[in-house]
């Protein structure tokens, strides 16, 4: 028998280019999915992954968005979502050597940048 188990419905995008500003080059697909793998693994989390494009004045760049939703089978509080995503965020920012991503909430977009 099919049983339904419901939650209340919270999702989170981290936006993140891949551009590595040092050398300029594009960080491989694969090496963002196998450190996002790592970081999951170790962090014991479950997100999606989506391959995007930004198009912004004068330029272009390849990116990720990384989706976390609250899950039934492991519901967690609003407040612990959003900071898996925080951490997330600010780990892959340094990691992909990003001047600025955003963390798209439910009712807010944050900015996290350098100046």
């Amino acid at each position: 028998m099919t049983k339904v188990k419901s939650v209340d419905t919270i999702e989170i995008k981290v936006f993140i280019g891949l551009k590595d500003l040092d050398t300029g080059r594009t960080v491989p697909y694969d090496v963002v999915e196998k450190e996002i793998l790592d970081y999951v693994s170790k962090e014991k989390m479950c997100v999606t992954l989506t391959k995007t494009r930004f198009i912004y004045v004068n330029g272009a760049e390849n990116g990720v968005i990384v989706g976390l939703i609250n899950y039934p089978r492991f519901p967690k509080a609003k407040k612990h979502l959003e900071s898996q995503a925080l951490n997330l965020a600010l780990h892959f920012k340094n990691r992909f050597k990003q001047k600025r991503l955003s963390i798209m909430y439910p009712d807010r977009t944050r900015m996290l940048y350098e100046e």
